[in-house]
C-alpha cells in the first residue's frame, strides 16, 4: 500500500477520535456547573460557621450578663456606666446613634457592657474564654472625634462572626427612641431624644442620673425605620422591645445593617432585621 493511503487513514483515525466543538463546550458547560456547585456550597457551609460563632459568642455574652444579674442581687445593671479617665461623666449603655457627636456614629453598647462587667469582677471572667479574634479595640466614631468628651473613646469589644461589633440593648433604650419623650406616631424620625429636655420621661423609665454626675452624651437617637421622607442613610438599630424586660444581645448578620427602609406612606421596602441574630428574639413594635 502506498505510503500516502497511509499516511491518509492514520490521519482520519486521528480525527474521528478527537472531540467535536459541540463535545468541548459540553464538557466546559459541566465543569463550570460542578465549580458553581462547589462555590455556593462552601459559602452555605462559610456562612453557616460565620453563624454558628456568632450564636456561640453571643451565648457567652449572656452568661457574662446572668453573672452580673446574680452579682448584683438579681438587679438589671445600671443603664449607664462611667469611663476611665473621664472623671464625673456618665454614659448612656444603649444600642443608639451618638447625637451629640459630630460624626453621629452609634455607640459602643457592648463595649460599655463589658465595662460593667470588668467592674464587678467576677463575671467578666466568662469573656477571657472568648478568642482574640473576636476582641478587640474598636471605637465606632471616625479618627480624632473618638478623644472628645462627648464620643466613646476605643475600648475592647466582642465581634460578631461577619465582623460587626455585637449589639446590647437594655429595657430603658428599647424600642424606638426618637422625636419626643412618649415614643409617639407624632415624633420626627429625624430628631433625637435629648436627657437635658426630656428628664421626665427617663425618670419614668428607670434612668436616673447621679447627683454629682453629668451626661458624657446629651442625645441619643434609636430609629429603626428610614422612610422615604425621613433621615438620610442607614436606621440606627433594629428597634427590637426587650423581651421579660430583661437586656439582651444581637449580631446585624451578613447584611450588617439593621431596621427596615419604608416609603413616605410606611409600606416596608426591605427589611435589614431578617438576617439578625438573635438568641432569644426581641418584640418589634411598628411605627408609621
Amino acid at each position: 500500500m502506498p505510503k500516502s493511503a497511509a499516511r491518509t487513514r492514520g490521519l482520519g483515525s486521528r480525527v474521528q477520535r478527537a472531540f467535536t466543538l459541540v463535545e468541548l463546550l459540553v464538557v466546559v458547560g459541566i465543569i463550570t456547573v460542578l465549580m458553581g456547585l462547589v462555590i455556593t456550597a462552601g459559602v452555605l457551609v462559610t456562612g453557616g460557621g460565620r453563624e454558628n460563632q456568632t450564636l456561640n459568642t453571643l451565648r457567652t455574652l449572656e452568661q457574662t450578663l446572668n453573672s452580673m444579674v446574680t452579682d448584683l442581687g438579681g438587679r438589671t445593671p445600671d443603664p449607664f456606666v462611667e469611663i476611665p479617665g473621664r472623671s464625673g461623666l456618665i454614659y448612656p449603655v444603649a444600642d443608639a446613634r451618638n447625637m451629640s457627636s459630630n460624626d453621629r456614629a452609634m455607640i459602643n453598647s457592648v463595649g460599655l457592657f463589658m465595662l460593667q462587667a470588668e467592674a464587678l469582677g467576677r463575671p467578666a471572667e466568662s469573656l477571657k474564654g472568648l478568642s482574640s479574634r473576636i476582641v478587640r479595640r474598636y471605637t465606632p466614631h471616625e479618627i480624632g472625634v473618638h478623644e472628645n468628651d462627648d464620643a466613646i473613646p476605643d475600648m475592647p469589644t466582642v465581634f460578631d462572626g461577619f465582623g460587626n461589633p455585637i449589639r446590647y440593648v437594655h429595657p430603658v433604650f428599647q424600642g424606638e427612641l426618637y422625636g419626643d419623650p412618649a415614643r409617639t406616631a407624632s415624633g420626627d424620625a429625624s430628631q433625637p431624644i435629648r436627657f437635658s429636655e426630656h428628664r421626665e420621661f427617663f425618670e419614668l423609665a428607670g434612668l436616673r442620673r447621679p447627683a454629682d454626675k453629668q451626661w458624657g452624651i446629651g442625645s441619643i437617637r434609636r430609629n429603626a425605620q428610614v422612610t422615604g421622607d425621613g433621615p438620610d442613610g442607614p436606621a440606627d438599630s433594629d428597634g427590637g422591645i426587650t423581651p421579660s424586660q430583661r437586656p439582651y444581645f444581637y449580631s446585624m448578620g451578613p447584611s450588617g445593617r439593621v431596621g427596615s427602609r419604608r416609603t413616605a406612606g410606611g409600606e416596608i421596602v426591605e427589611d435589614y432585621n431578617k438576617d439578625n441574630v438573635y438568641t432569644s428574639a426581641p418584640r418589634f413594635q411598628q411605627r408609621q
